[in-house]
């Protein structure tokens, strides 16, 4: 089986995250992510384009923080799991549907919140990414 464009970049953008070539990391996972993007758009997107663009969204977390780009590594974070959020509070979904964002969501949590453990994250953060204050209010509540 071939390997589509995206997959290809992904496997390119590993190879220079694990070389350390993070602006050429960088280069591809962006170019992985307009892609998976572009898909999504055209309603072309399955389960398995979905968590690679969950998986491309971390990556480039990963790649900015790094790069000490706190701002953009949280970013990166923050967007897959605002779509899945807001895919579930339309209540447009079908069983099967529900289900892969639930599983999902279970994937774009944790990174969050092991980025908020080892980041200051501040105020301005905070309001500029929706839903992060109730995300991380919640959590520390149930930790005690």
């Amino acid at each position: 089986m071939q390997q589509s464009q995206w997959q290809q970049l992904i496997l390119k953008g590993n190879q220079h995250f694990d070389e350390q070539q993070l602006f050429h990391a960088e280069d591809c996972y962006l170019e992985a992510y307009e892609t998976l993007t572009q898909m999504a758009e055209r309603h072309n997107f399955n389960v398995h384009n979905l968590m690679a663009w969950i998986s491309v969204c971390h990556n480039l977390s990963s790649v900015y923080e790094w790069l000490g780009e706190s701002r953009n590594a949280l970013r990166y974070l923050m967007i897959p799991h605002k779509f899945l959020s807001e895919m579930l509070a339309s209540n447009r979904l079908d069983e099967d549907m529900e289900f892969i964002t639930y599983r999902g969501l279970s994937l774009t949590l944790p990174p969050i919140l092991v980025f908020a453990q080892k980041n200051n994250i501040c105020g301005d953060c905070l309001s500029e990414f929706p839903g992060l204050e109730d995300i991380l209010s919640k959590t520390s509540k149930s930790a005690h």
